[in-house]
């Protein structure tokens, strides 16, 4: 077994040696806050509950990544506002079902993928929120449906359909035959 000091003489050694006492590093914090988290509750989270939890905040972690998680005033900019109060704008939208909004952190953010290249909001959204209100979707449970893979849709992301052609159609028959299904 390599000691420390032979390790840390290999510039390639010592770069991976460092990133893995930084992974070991954040998984302890992880650990620690997840406990902290649990032990300030009155009841115990199942293990199943926990599951759910990490899985929804790793797909809202990805979701960021890949799209981005817009504040207010950026998604205002987002759609063309060149406003000191931007953020209206976008508050507007969301008001009248053209916009996703979901609370992350303790704040409200849209996600990047209802925003086109010219400034608008993706049209297909609208008609989204509306179907889903009508079938007792959530606005969280149009946006978790739609950064999730679909067999409706061959496997597509619909997030990723939205802005193609013919993508935005597709989009909303698959979201129809979904939210029209009972379990």
């Amino acid at each position: 077994m390599p000691e420390l000091a032979d390790i840390t003489k290999d510039s390639g050694s010592k770069e991976t040696y460092l990133r893995i006492v930084r992974r070991v590093a954040a998984f302890e914090l992880s650990i620690s806050a997840l406990g902290d988290a649990a032990s300030a509750l009155d009841v115990s989270p199942t293990p199943q509950g926990a599951r759910s939890v990490q899985a929804t905040v790793n797909l809202i972690r990805s979701v960021e990544h890949k799209y981005g998680l817009l504040t207010p005033a950026d998604a205002g900019v987002a759609l063309g506002s060149v406003s000191k109060s931007s953020r209206n704008l976008a508050a507007s939208r969301h008001r009248s079902g053209e916009l996703i909004a979901i609370a992350y952190r303790g704040k409200s953010v849209y996600p990047g993928f209802q925003f086109t290249v010219g400034h608008e909001a993706v049209a297909a959204i609208k008609t989204l929120r509306t179907m889903a209100e009508s079938n007792e979707w959530s606005e969280y449970d149009l946006f978790l449906w739609l950064v999730t893979p679909r067999g409706r849709l061959d496997g597509a992301i619909p997030a990723d359909l939205l802005g193609t052609p013919g993508g935005e159609a597709d989009v909303i028959r698959a979201a129809a035959l979904e939210m029209q299904t009972d379990w």
